[in-house]
């Protein structure tokens, strides 16, 4: 019997230390407005981040890598198609091409070349000339396109 009550007090008392006794916090509301500057100042650093890397990663294979900051066109490598298949854009500006396939491609023309893009990778050449550009994926050859350089 008294082991009973000894195992009952036991249990009682470990019951009634889990209920500890809770602590008020007091938050200042300017310590809230210190960190919003703070999650401020973070996002804008963040920003100029981005707008200083934008399109500065992308492979290529010869030395037009260098995305011109002005004007950036896009060539989407989706379904074994390229979009837009026919692009027109001026002399000097750059076309990034990515594959968004699961499966590589390589774009081959008289004057460029990229490597095997696999997923996710893009290739860019910077056009300096004048004229048409046919190209095609060497992998897939029924996949063609066109920029067109005014």
């Amino acid at each position: 019997m008294k082991k009973i009550v000894f195992i009952s007090l036991l249990l009682g008392l470990i019951i009634f230390s889990g209920c500890g006794v809770q602590k008020k916090v007091q938050i200042n509301s300017s310590d809230v407005l210190d960190k919003n500057k703070t999650n401020q100042n973070s996002n804008k650093e963040n920003n100029n981040n981005v707008k200083k890397n934008n399109g500065a990663n992308v492979n290529s294979n010869d030395n037009n890598n260098i995305v011109d900051k002005n004007k950036v066109n896009e060539v989407e490598i989706k379904n074994f198609l390229f979009t837009p298949q026919n692009l027109k854009i001026k002399k000097g500006e750059t076309v990034v091409w990515t594959n968004v396939d699961p499966v590589p491609h390589l774009i081959k023309a008289d004057t460029f070349s990229s490597e095997n893009l696999l997923a996710n990778q893009r290739y860019s050449y910077k056009f300096e000339n004048i004229g048409t550009y046919e190209y095609h994926c060497a992998i897939h050859p029924s996949m063609i396109g066109e920029v067109i350089v005014e």
